[in-house]
């Protein structure tokens, strides 16, 4: 009994550590840094990256 109760302790704590993992992985690094912000609520980006003619127009100004 005890431990079954052990192992579904270290199985929570395990999971918590994992979930906290999965939130920011910059967060080791720094609380603050900006991936681990939540988005502002002001951004209207609904889209990104580059259409094929903006792709092909960087590689040509980038290769002159």
């Amino acid at each position: 009994m005890v431990s079954h109760m052990t192992s579904i302790v270290l199985l929570f704590a395990l999971f918590l550590g994992l979930a906290e993992c999965a939130k920011c992985p910059y967060a080791k690094f720094t609380p603050q840094h900006s991936f681990c912000k939540d988005p502002n609520p002001k951004c209207t980006i609904l889209e990104r990256g580059l259409q094929p003619a903006h792709k092909q127009r960087l590689v040509d100004l980038h290769n002159m």
